[in-house]
């Protein structure tokens, strides 16, 4: 990535902080705020780190024959890039989580299902872990999750053995 030309294409809220940690890596980025309304202290920041901001919404992305990726954007322009990054909408892949009626709660990138401390979903005995329940998404999150689902549900049958 290191001085590449990057972009970032931001599709959800909360989703800004990719384009702060993207300027770490290199002095050639763009961001598109797509669908997201930046905030003009944000846009401001982001300029004043060197960052263009691609006002228009972008509709498709191809390899370019001049090296990297095309982003086209509603006028007709493109932009030519080596690396772009997507911060992608999160969406439930199936109704498993309704028919154990979870609740499903709207989080940054899309939905998510709702847990407690334990990653117990509302009905007992089951637990939900990983970037599912999670507003922002991380492996290192997920891990996390999983070990406290594992410790939430291996406490009771430890207890129940006397």
């Amino acid at each position: 990535v290191a001085d590449q030309p990057t972009g970032a294409i931001l599709n959800v809220p909360g989703s800004l902080h990719l384009a702060w940690l993207l300027r770490d890596w290199t002095n050639d980025l763009a961001v598109s705020s797509n669908e997201v309304a930046l905030y003009a202290v944000d846009k401001a920041d982001l300029e004043n780190r060197g960052v263009s901001i691609i006002d228009a919404h972008v509709f498709g992305v191809k390899p370019s024959s001049r090296a990297g990726l095309e982003v086209y954007v509603q006028d007709p322009e493109q932009v030519v890039l080596s690396i772009v990054y997507v911060v992608a909408k999160a969406a439930l892949s199936t109704s498993f989580a309704g028919d154990l009626r979870s609740d499903i709660a709207g989080g940054s990138s899309g939905p998510i299902i709702s847990v407690n401390e334990h990653q117990l979903i509302t009905m007992p005995g089951v637990d939900a872990a990983g970037d599912i329940t999670r507003p922002v998404f991380g492996s290192t999150w997920a891990a996390a999750d999983c070990m406290s689902a594992g410790i939430a549900f291996h406490q009771p049958l430890v207890l129940s053995c006397g």
